[in-house]
């Protein structure tokens, strides 16, 4: 779970004057396309359990660049992810990102991108990497002035003759889906993790598939995905805002549907992310789609956790402190009791991650002297 500051390229009061091209009597801003691929990483990322703070916010007026690299410096972010579309002559096309020179994390971070970009069948400017540098045209701010690694993409050419289909017309859509795979892809790599999502576009299916059989179980095969923008989900069955934990736009959602369960009135899905912590989103068709499988029976409300299966996910290793590490009874610094300590370096088993409250990092779930304990996020590392 690593902690990212997604900084979506200029905000929605820049074109006019410059951010963005006019073809054929209409204008094509920049941020149009910037915050579509963006909303698409964001929807991705969170969907992988990491936590995202944004400089530029979505839909908002241009944020100026010295607040939002201040901001990712304040929240000691562990990256910094830039999203841009380029801008030059007719005949220029492809993809590239900047890094600044002096920081070999950075670059291996803007490599992994390039390389990403190629595996898609897309191509790149150059080599697909630049250098940013001081005195040079490649002296870019989000690159220079961020504490933690940082690369601004600029994913096609507004201008380009083959890249203008691809970032504002006919085949943006499928262009988006492709690039925001690229962009999470890169950074999983870079993090060490393993990327969960539709590796290639689905293929139609046939024209006539074998009926499945009927499914009685309350788990299910397949992943949900959502049909909407911005749909909630959280870390226990509930409707209620407190223990919402995030958010999916449309056609992203969880790789593994666990069962359906009662909740109040209605029905949620119990699924798990890619790196097996578990969540609750509604399983309401009109707002998700089970992929890959058949929906599951509701079962009876889910019962109360308990420790038997904590441990699922690992190890955590206790980093980032002086001395130990507090263990707390529930996921909120401000509100619990502390169970203990745990000293720097040791290990505890893990059951997973969760938003819970007071802490940007979020909160480790893990076993404790035969209970569920909760660890600030920034103070432990999955091993």
């Amino acid at each position: 779970m690593a902690k990212i500051g997604l900084d979506y390229g200029h905000g929605n009061n820049t074109f006019p004057p410059d951010k963005g091209v006019s073809k054929n009597g209409k204008n094509y801003p920049e941020y149009d396309f910037n915050a579509k691929l963006g909303r698409k990483v964001k929807s991705l990322l969170k969907s992988h359990g990491h936590t995202i703070v944004e400089g530029q916010p979505l839909n908002g007026r241009d944020v100026p660049l010295i607040t939002r690299t201040n901001l990712y410096n304040r929240e000691n972010v562990d990256l910094v992810w830039s999203i841009h579309a380029n801008a030059g002559t007719p005949g220029v096309n492809g993809r590239c990102s900047f890094y600044w020179h002096t920081s070999s994390k950075s670059k291996d971070l803007a490599f992994k991108y390039a390389e990403e970009v190629k595996k898609a069948g897309y191509s790149t400017h150059g080599n697909g990497t630049h250098a940013s540098k001081r005195g040079s045209w490649t002296n870019l701010h989000i690159c220079r002035e961020t504490t933690a690694p940082a690369v601004l993409t600029e994913n096609g050419f507004m201008t380009g003759s083959k890249d203008f289909d691809l970032v504002f017309g006919a085949k943006q859509d499928q262009y988006i889906d492709d690039m925001a795979q690229v962009h999470v892809k890169a950074i999983q790599r870079w993090l060490g993790e393993s990327f969960n999502g539709k590796e290639k576009p689905s293929k139609p299916a046939p024209s006539n598939p074998k009926p499945s059989k009927p499914q009685t179980s309350t788990s299910a095969s397949g992943r949900v995905e959502s049909k909407v923008n911005g749909l909630r989900f959280y870390n226990k069955p509930s409707w209620s805002d407190k223990d919402v934990v995030g958010r999916v736009d449309k056609g992203i959602g969880f790789p593994t549907i666990v069962k359906k369960v009662k909740v109040g009135k209605g029905n949620q899905y119990q699924v798990k992310n890619s790196k097996g912590s578990t969540f609750y989103i509604t399983a309401a068709d009109k707002y998700v789609k089970v992929v890959g499988g058949s929906a599951p029976k509701a079962s009876k409300p889910a019962p109360k956790k308990s420790t038997s299966n904590s441990g699922k996910a690992g190890k955590l290793k206790i980093v980032g402190v002086s001395n130990a590490a507090i263990v707390m009874s529930k996921p909120d610094r401000n509100n619990s009791s502390n169970l203990g300590t745990v000293n720097k370096g040791s290990t505890l088993p893990l059951n997973g991650s969760v938003r819970g409250k007071n802490s940007s990092s979020g909160y480790w779930e893990v076993k404790y002297k035969g209970k569920l304990g909760y660890i600030t996020g920034k103070y432990g590392k999955q091993v």
